[in-house]
């Protein structure tokens, strides 16, 4: 993720949910635990984490200089984007994760109910052909009701942009 600053940026938000919840499994929790303490303190530990690993950078003596600016610059870009990710804004993210997947799940044993596998296939990559099977009615379909997800805003840096391309 540190390639780059912009890719470093884009990917701090799942980089958190991911290694989040993984840090639950490693002290033996369930995902179930994720709540608002839990991303505190995560995020907390991912801050100082970041930070640690931006002073070896700093402080190397044997990286290519033009490696190590790319380094800091993709880590400060981390730093940055973590200030605007939230114990809610994880949380939330995830409950809304959830009550999707349980809503595919919904209308995906919709879809199949009482058809054959391949017309239950057809009826997803042709739903406009195919009209599925559901007690919700005809005009019921996942799209409509997805789960607004929480967005994050992009930051606004005071002065000059710096060019990452070039």
């Amino acid at each position: 993720p540190f390639r780059t600053p912009q890719r470093a940026r884009d990917e701090e938000f799942g980089d958190v949910l991911a290694e989040g919840n993984f840090w639950l499994l490693d002290q033996g929790r369930s995902v179930m635990d994720a709540d608002t303490r839990h991303w505190k303190d995560f995020l907390a530990h991912r801050k100082r984490f970041i930070e640690r690993v931006l002073g070896m950078v700093k402080a190397a003596r044997d990286l290519p200089a033009g490696d190590q600016a790319r380094m800091v610059a993709s880590l400060k870009a981390s730093l940055g984007r973590l200030e605007h990710i939230t114990p809610d804004l994880c949380q939330d993210y995830l409950r809304a994760w959830a009550a999707d997947r349980e809503l595919w799940r919904s209308y995906i044993d919709h879809l199949a109910t009482g058809r054959p596998r391949k017309a239950a296939v057809r009826a997803l990559t042709h739903p406009g052909r195919v009209t599925p099977p559901c007690p919700a009615g005809p005009e019921w379909s996942p799209a409509p009701a997805l789960i607004a997800r929480p967005r994050m805003s992009k930051p606004r840096m005071a002065g000059p942009q710096p060019s990452l391309t070039g």
